[in-house]
């Protein structure tokens, strides 16, 4: 018998926060680009500066995005599994969702509601993350 609660993570991040950082960055990136432009070949310190930058902040924007994907909580791992079938009732699939990383402190267990059969109401069973921290 499945379960009779569902596993939620709560996001360990606000998204207005990261979008708000991310485009900063993206926004320095490019006064880095529009900066090389404009210096020309004339100053090569300059020119070594402005590329160092480019690279920093390039790197740490798409280093920030994919550590916001994989710690998200909607990022999960979707299964099969027969659930029933031990004599007393007929054996079925279930979906299951489990997210890839999901935080101790930010866990959530809520009660499956009555007559969905172990499932929450989109037809998901919310399991444990795949890695907790």
């Amino acid at each position: 018998m499945p379960s009779t609660y569902q596993v939620f993570y709560r996001r360990p991040y606000t998204p207005i926060h990261f979008f708000t950082a991310t485009a900063i960055m993206t926004i320095l990136v490019f006064a880095c680009v529009l900066a090389a432009y404009m210096s020309g070949p004339r100053s090569f310190a300059v020119l070594c500066i402005l590329s160092t930058s480019f690279g920093g902040l390039s790197g740490a924007v798409t280093g920030l995005s994919v550590l916001a994907i994989s710690i998200d909580p909607d990022t999960c791992w979707t299964t099969k599994r027969r659930v029933g079938g031990d004599g007393d009732g007929e054996e079925r699939a279930v979906m299951v969702k489990r997210p890839l990383i999901g935080y101790k402190a930010l866990r959530m267990e809520i009660e499956t509601p009555d007559g969905y059969d172990g499932v929450w109401v989109d037809g998901y069973k919310y399991e444990d993350a795949l890695i907790r921290l």
